[in-house]
């Protein structure tokens, strides 16, 4: 019977293909600029998608459509990112998924094996889970806002207080809604849901009692004398 033995490498041998891998892995280098741009990208895209979502829910509340009240895009993004401390929970949550994706392509780029379950997969399943959970966080948070802010005891909004027009009908017709000031009773205020340059959007808080109000929504638009004043109810 003939014995076949593999030769073991020599010690040169050896060095000579430790060096030929470090050359390979030093020949393509980790681009962390590109890394931490593409996280800043997926980051920004989540948080206008987030904002859409939270913005659509909380004036859907008040029948509104958002697209009509010619929000910015800054506006929108601002009130995706305020869902940060909406709720710690869903801080801690949404850090530690964005945390742990960039720490996953970071060792996929470095093929460190030992780091790496499912490849890229991995990756475009936790932004997927982030994505999808903090849309449906998004959506809660933006109703629960709007809810809030139709009771005086718990509104964010400013109360109208007194309203000047040129013309005498629409002067009128405000003040009626606003009332006396300083009101007699807080139960019931005149909010100023939205303003822009040619419009306020205002409504007449429902009492506390109400369960499930209907929301009279008044569009007043503003000519180039109009003038009104607002505080915190």
């Amino acid at each position: 019977m003939v014995a076949f033995h593999k030769k073991k490498p020599s010690a040169a041998a050896r060095r000579l293909r430790f060096r030929s891998i470090d050359h390979r892995k030093d020949s393509n280098p980790i681009d962390f600029l590109k890394l931490i741009r593409d996280q800043m990208i997926f980051v920004a895209t989540f948080f206008a998608v987030f904002g859409l979502i939270t913005t659509d829910a909380y004036y859907s509340q008040f029948g509104i459509k958002y697209q009509f009240l010619g929000l910015d895009y800054s506006h929108i993004i601002y009130r995706g990112f305020t869902l940060l401390y909406a709720d710690k929970l869903f801080l801690v949550i949404f850090s530690s998924i964005i945390t742990a994706v960039f720490v996953h392509r970071i060792s996929f780029s470095i093929q460190a094996t030992q780091l790496v379950i499912g490849g890229e997969a991995l990756s475009y399943g936790l932004l997927i889970a982030a994505l999808v959970g903090g849309s449906y966080f998004a959506f809660a948070v933006g109703a629960r806002s709007a809810v809030d802010d139709m009771y005086v005891s718990t509104t964010t909004l400013q109360a109208l207080t007194h309203f000047y027009s040129n013309s005498k009908d629409k002067s009128d017709l405000v003040n009626k809604l606003i009332g006396t000031w300083p009101p007699r009773t807080k139960e019931s205020l005149l909010l100023l849901l939205h303003s822009s340059s040619n419009e306020i959007v205002v409504f007449k808080t429902p009492t506390m009692s109400a369960q499930n109000p209907s929301i009279d929504i008044h569009h007043i638009r503003l000519s180039d004398h109009d003038q009104f004043s607002h505080t915190s109810p």
